[in-house]
């Protein structure tokens, strides 16, 4: 039988094609499956593994709480794995701490570890899905803690690493920005009477652009980037800091961003009388904010901080006493020039006292006169009269460093009786030197923080000079 249009030779070579094109498309076929089943398995994989990273690795942003009896503090950690390990910085900004360094910082999943040295914090914890949780121990208190996974959104301003000239001396700034259009109030941010750098001003920095206002913070002079083979900070006069801030508003005054006619100065502590220092010598200081200082003769609040820090340690109303006939012997040395061997013999004897620590004794007369003229002798109050700017000063009613009430009562009166028409004096209750409120004794347990009012009071008062 014959079939129609193929010949046997032909019928066989056409069934053997089928055969072989049936057999490459089944081996294509496979293949394709085999390939797709590989990437799955591969892409399965790698989802497992980014995931078990990404549950396993400290990198992002985390924020949750501090928790002891009761009480929280927010607090926002970010971490950061580099060539040198895991980094990370954390904010809390009950307490005025913003992107602070943590240190000793471990992974051993699941466990976790960091510390944070400003507030004395140690955190031992947990991640499990998402969250870190544990035990914490801060300024010698145990409790727990408990973070979270957050989204890290972007900053609303702009931050530009800046430097400005005083005479020879270079100071090494942070120029912070808000993100909106137009040309911005700005503070200048001066200094304590440690050797501070911009650390220490970031967070007002932070609260400030977001409230609209631009902020200059810089290195001391002598210390970070302004400086330091240069000058001794420990050795500058209120004269070279007003200086220094001065330089930082004439710096300002170039930038198309800055209102040239709304610069402030902001002095905390000792930068208290080096603002109001430098507003009576300037025109161009638009309105001031002092906070735990200025107001009398630096040489008196000294005196008193020996007072109230040795009380405050308990020391008997014996050493105390003898605390402050030392200071007041130093002063009257460094005022007359007279007397300095006494003094030093007085230096000798009292170095085995419990005391003796608070004092900063003096190691040469030269030196003492030096800080006496450059810093201990100036009175404020004159200085104050002559304001005729807006003035905003805020003291801690327990403060040990300076006689709050005190210097806030000669603030208020060399205000009264002077040019300025708008000025506010507030002293916080139970605040520090740092306007902190600790926990009272017989009372329920909290973290430190601010006192309440203090950064609205702050940051209002400032917007209203903006405006006006």
């Amino acid at each position: 039988m014959r079939i129609i249009g193929f010949a046997p030779r032909q019928l066989n070579r056409y069934a053997s094609n089928r055969i072989l094109t049936s057999s490459a498309d089944d081996t294509i076929i496979l293949m394709t499956k085999t390939v797709k089943f590989i990437t799955a398995i591969f892409l399965c994989a790698f989802w497992v593994a980014s995931s078990y990273a990404a549950q396993t690795s400290l990198d992002g942003e985390w924020q949750g709480a501090l928790v002891r009896e009761g009480s929280e503090a927010k607090v926002s950690l970010n971490f950061k794995t580099t060539a040198d390990g895991v980094e990370g910085t954390m904010t809390m900004p009950d307490v005025g701490m913003f992107r602070q360094p943590l240190s000793n910082i471990s992974l051993s999943f699941p466990k976790a570890h960091f510390e944070q040295e400003n507030i004395a914090a140690v955190f031992d914890g947990e991640i499990r899905d998402g969250k870190i949780t544990g035990n914490l121990q801060v300024i010698g208190l145990t409790g727990t803690f408990y973070l979270e996974r957050a989204k890290e959104e972007p900053l609303p301003y702009k931050q530009e690493e800046v430097r400005f000239r005083n005479g020879n001396i270079t100071l090494g700034g942070t120029l912070t920005v808000p993100s909106t259009r137009g040309s911005h109030p700005a503070i200048v941010f001066t200094h304590g009477g440690g050797p501070d750098t911009r650390d220490l001003s970031r967070f007002y920095a932070d609260l400030f652009a977001r409230r609209g206002i631009a902020t200059l913070i810089y290195d001391k002079r002598g210390v970070g980037a302004s400086s330091p083979d240069l000058v001794d900070w420990g050795r500058s006069s209120f004269e070279d800091l007003a200086g220094d801030a001065l330089a930082g508003v004439e710096f300002l005054k170039t930038r198309k961003e800055i209102n040239p006619k709304r610069i402030g100065l902001y002095g905390p502590s000792n930068g208290g009388w080096v603002v109001e220092y430098a507003a009576a010598r300037s025109k161009d200081v638009a309105f001031l904010i002092v906070l735990s200082g200025g107001g009398i003769p630096s040489w008196e609040s000294e005196v008193y901080r020996v007072e109230a820090e040795t009380r405050a340690e308990g020391f008997s109303e014996d050493e105390i006493k003898a605390a402050v006939a030392f200071m007041q012997k130093k002063f009257e040395v460094a005022r007359t020039g007279q007397g300095w061997e006494q003094f030093a013999g007085l230096i000798e004897k009292s170095r085995k006292e419990k005391w003796f620590r608070f004092v900063a004794a003096p190691r040469s007369l030269e030196l003492l006169q030096e800080a006496w003229n450059g810093q201990f002798k100036y009175d404020a109050y004159a200085d104050i009269q002559k304001l005729k700017i807006p003035v905003l000063a805020i003291f801690g009613e327990l403060d040990t460093e300076v006689p709050a009430n005190r210097i806030a009562d000669a603030t208020r009166k060399a205000l009264r009786s002077g040019k300025s028409k708008d000025y506010t004096v507030k002293v916080f209750p139970r605040a520090t030197h740092g306007i902190l409120v600790f926990p009272e004794e017989g009372k329920p347990w909290h973290f430190f923080r601010y006192a309440d009012g203090f950064l609205d009071l702050m940051t209002d008062w400032v917007s209203k000079q903006a405006k006006s």
